[in-house]
């Protein structure tokens, strides 16, 4: 089966959440006519897709699996979708039968990201160093402890083959191990972005890969780019289970993990506006703003950083939005109508600039009020935030000679 999994909380149910599985379930419990549990080989996290997912159910239906196929894809949402249903071994079990999964990250490496592609890949507009990202996998190759890599508790995997390809401007990375801890993947691929941007060598990567400490890994890479594509079986069709002393514990036993309140760590950050455009900066704010740099981000919860924006006064925007954009208010009296271009609204209040390009990437509600108060604006290069200790955000800059113009 294969799903977008942009909308969704992950793969497993999850309370008060949208998931893939919840919408497995009520779709096969109707046409069924019982209640259907179902049971995935890979419990993507919120934000990742799946092309080549695997499940099973049981169903006392006389219908087949045909039938049931046309049936349940009729009364799914259009972003999931079944093929291939037919009947397993009694002992088949769609997640403990794997013997492997392989997962493919879509990264699009040009100056300007594809608006058709923007929910499957995430955009690069440095360029990366291939041959030594290449390179650099081969440390991940054989069964070692991948704690380094985990979001939550760490283990011991197996990864069978890790490789980086590319076409033209898109760069990918497949990687099949027997199984992965939580977050692995994404903590993977933002550590190689690390490389290919020439902060570590291979060496380094090496070193990272055998120290067990998350925290000396580079920051999980989003969810978006992220995908599903196979699931392996044993060739008679992967009736047998793996018996319970082949498994790890933690594979057998943890469930799907559900970000609470509680397991939020913030970090601050600080972002030089300086020489960026308003617009990628924007974004990337609200990404942080967001959380959606972290393995523990959740659609429903605000798991995002405090931001600190500085020198709003040097941003730049591209064409003649300058003239062009125009922001309009309302002084609710009759009358009050008021309309100012982007450029006067620049030289009055530059920080309020950023802040609407960056409140109009959050939510439209009550958690993007929430998130908007984590965002702190300064005109100029100093900000009083010592305090906190905040960390340089570097990758809102755009580098090349695209005609921009300065509103310092």
């Amino acid at each position: 089966m294969a799903y977008d999994g942009t909308r969704y909380a992950g793969f497993q149910v999850q309370p008060n959440a949208p998931t893939v599985q919840a919408e497995l379930e009520r779709a096969l419990s109707i046409l069924c006519d019982e209640r259907v549990r179902v049971t995935g080989a890979g419990r993507t996290d919120a934000g990742v897709h799946a092309s080549g997912q695997v499940i099973d159910f049981r169903t006392a239906s006389a219908l087949d699996g045909a039938t049931i196929g046309r049936g349940v894809n009729a009364l799914l949402p259009e972003d999931i979708a079944v093929s291939g249903l037919g009947p397993a071994a009694e002992e088949f079990h769609a997640r403990f039968s794997a013997t492997g999964r392989t997962y493919e990250y879509r990264i699009r490496n040009a100056p300007e990201p594809d608006p058709l592609e923007r929910l499957r890949e995430h955009h690069v507009d440095t360029a990366l160093d291939l041959a030594a990202m290449r390179d650099a996998s081969t440390a991940l190759v054989g069964r070692k402890d991948f704690s380094a890599f985990a979001a939550g508790p760490g283990g011991v995997r197996t990864i069978r083959r890790a490789e980086w390809c590319s076409q033209g401007s898109l760069v990918r990375f497949e990687i099949t191990a027997d199984a992965f801890l939580r977050g692995m993947v994404r903590a993977i691929v933002g550590t190689f972005l690390w490389v290919g941007r020439g902060k570590i060598d291979g060496a380094a990567f090496a070193e990272i890969v055998d120290s067990r400490e998350r925290a000396k890994a580079g920051p999980s890479a989003p969810a978006n780019g992220l995908c599903l594509i196979e699931v392996l079986y044993e060739p008679s069709g992967g009736s047998a289970p793996r018996p319970p002393s082949e498994i790890d514990e933690d594979e057998y036993e943890v469930k799907t993990y559900t970000t609470k309140t509680s397991d939020i760590t913030r970090s601050w950050r600080v972002v030089d506006a300086d020489g960026a455009t308003l617009g990628r900066l924007a974004t990337e704010v609200a990404m942080l703003l967001r959380g959606k740099h972290k393995a523990t981000f959740t659609p429903h919860l605000d798991t995002g950083d405090p931001v600190i924006v500085i020198n709003a006064v040097k941003i730049r925007v591209t064409g003649n939005k300058l003239q062009a954009k125009r922001y309009v208010r309302h002084s609710g009296y009759p009358g009050g109508l008021r309309s100012e271009t982007l450029e006067r609204l620049l030289s009055r209040r530059p920080e309020e600039v950023i802040r609407r390009a960056v409140r109009g990437m959050l939510p439209q509600n009550r958690l993007g009020e929430q998130m908007i108060r984590k965002l702190h604006v300064y005109a100029g290069a100093e900000h009083p935030h010592a305090a906190q200790k905040p960390e340089p955000h570097h990758s809102v800059k755009e580098r090349g000679s695209t005609t921009k113009e300065s509103a310092s």
